[in-house]
């Protein structure tokens, strides 16, 4: 009998089972997703953890989302050196759904995992596309606030 982080195999079966049949009932509780996928990362259920952040935003209404982009997001930071395909997908969907595609940090963010990953054409198109919108970020400009301090 295998054991990962000091919980025998099956006990993992059991938990995981658990959560499937809880959110089978509850589909909208986010903190039920955002457990489960924490107990799959500390498996290491790589595949199955990004399965559950994605059936999780299927199935949270779209205001709930920024709670599970938030744990996916580290998720996909945390096995970049594993699986950049992995973390390229996760951080390409991200671009889709963030709203404000001018929010400095998010870019920054995306691009960064981007080029560690060694996605280079990934990480060109999107900076051509903030650099093709109307009016220019707060990334690559300094901030009216900042000014004058």
């Amino acid at each position: 009998i295998s054991a990962v982080n000091g919980l025998l195999t099956q006990e993992f079966a059991d938990i995981n089972f658990a959560f499937e049949r809880c959110l089978s009932i509850f589909p909208n509780y986010p903190r039920l997703w955002l457990d489960y996928a924490s107990i799959l990362m500390r498996q290491r259920r790589i595949t199955a953890t990004r399965r559950v952040f994605n059936r999780a935003l299927r199935a949270l209404p779209f205001g709930q989302h920024d709670r599970i982009w938030d744990a996916y997001l580290k998720f996909a930071v945390a096995v970049e050196s594993v699986t950049p395909q992995t973390t390229r997908h996760i951080w390409l969907r991200y671009w889709k759904y963030v709203s404000d595609k001018k929010e400095a940090q998010s870019i920054s963010r995306l691009i960064a995992s981007l080029e560690r990953c060694r996605f280079f054409d990934d990480a060109a198109q999107i900076l051509a596309e903030v650099a093709a919108s109307e009016e220019p970020t707060s990334m690559l400009l300094p901030s009216e606030s900042s000014e004058g301090k």
